[in-house]
């Protein structure tokens, strides 16, 4: 079932994998460990390391409008917006591989005394 409404709605080809209901039930336990106890049981988080937030324009599942308004989390974190749906990493790994390159080269230059490489496009209007 799970294939076809893959194909109907996303258009992603699945490939057959025996460990698919293995791999979901695992996904929902983490979520029910996880994620309802810290929707329970607020407290302030954040994120100390360098954030990179790539942000999908199509994604139905989550949205644009989600990645917005992040900076009490993430403090300074690099923000872009590529035109792809929620499957964008199973579909094109190597657009995805770039981005993350691309930020990684930048933070490697910003230690080598290039520059700040934290930027939050979205704050600064771009």
């Amino acid at each position: 079932m799970w294939p076809l409404w893959l194909r109907l709605t996303e258009r992603v080809s699945a490939v057959r994998d025996p460990a698919r209901m293995r791999n979901a039930i695992n996904g929902l336990n983490l979520y029910r460990a996880n994620f309802i106890d810290r929707l329970r049981h607020r407290r302030k988080r954040r994120a100390y390391s360098p954030v990179q937030f790539i942000v999908l324009l199509r994604d139905r599942q989550v949205g644009p409008p989600r990645s917005l308004g992040l900076e009490g989390w993430l403090g300074a974190y690099h923000r872009i917006e590529i035109d792809a749906g929620h499957w964008v990493v199973p579909r094109e790994p190597e657009r995805i591989a770039a981005c993350i390159e691309r930020f990684a080269a930048r933070r490697e230059a910003s230690r080598d005394g290039g520059g700040d490489a934290s930027f939050n496009a979205h704050a600064a209007g771009v």
